[in-house]
């Protein structure tokens, strides 16, 4: 409706949200177009954000989303910046690059909390990709109701390697303590 009354910028915003919610590789050529015709940064960075979310999720398409969050950040588009870098995130973590997935997941946080409390979904669960090969085994021991000595014993760890791992863990969970872990990393299956 919006591209048939020629209200470019409205389609723009519609087509952005579609992108967020899967229909990226639907709507990233036309997004370009928009961003071409209308010739906004806003538009732009919508834009780059569809064309990153259509990729492979690769590093590359990890890194494009991590530039679009920049770009939508300086433009004070900070809720469409955090999306951007919560993208960029779980594609960092996809492809093994846990520090990045860290730092830009850190990013998105930041961002979301300068929205002043929007509720952004990921607020509420993480995301496991984050979490380092070593954080992910022991969160599921820890889920499975294994004791932190229990664990240390059978990974050959110290008991307080242990709870450090699980206290990142819960941090890029976003969660507590032990109880939600098992609720939440079945979820993110």
């Amino acid at each position: 409706m919006a591209a048939e009354a020629g209200q470019h910028c409205l389609e723009a915003f519609a087509l952005y949200d579609a992108a967020r919610y899967g229909a990226a590789g639907r709507v990233a050529g036309r997004l370009d177009e928009l961003a071409g015709a209308i010739g906004t940064e806003l538009v732009a960075g919508y834009a780059d954000v569809a064309r990153g979310l259509a990729g492979s999720w690769s590093v590359e398409d990890a890194a494009a989303l991590e530039d679009a969050a920049a770009r939508l950040e300086r433009l004070d588009a900070l809720l469409a910046a955090a999306h951007a870098a919560m993208a960029a995130s779980r594609a960092y973590g996809r492809a093994g690059r846990h520090r990045d997935a860290t730092r830009t997941r850190d990013l998105a946080l930041t961002l979301d909390l300068r929205c002043r409390g929007t509720g952004a979904p990921w607020r509420a669960v993480g995301d496991a990709t984050a979490l380092t090969p070593r954080e992910h085994e022991i969160a599921l021991l820890a889920a499975a109701r294994v004791s932190s000595g229990d664990i240390a014993l059978r990974l050959s760890l110290s008991v307080r390697t242990v709870n450090n791992h699980l206290h990142r863990a819960y941090v890029k969970l976003g969660i507590s303590g032990r109880a939600q872990l098992a609720a939440v990393l079945r979820q993110q299956r």
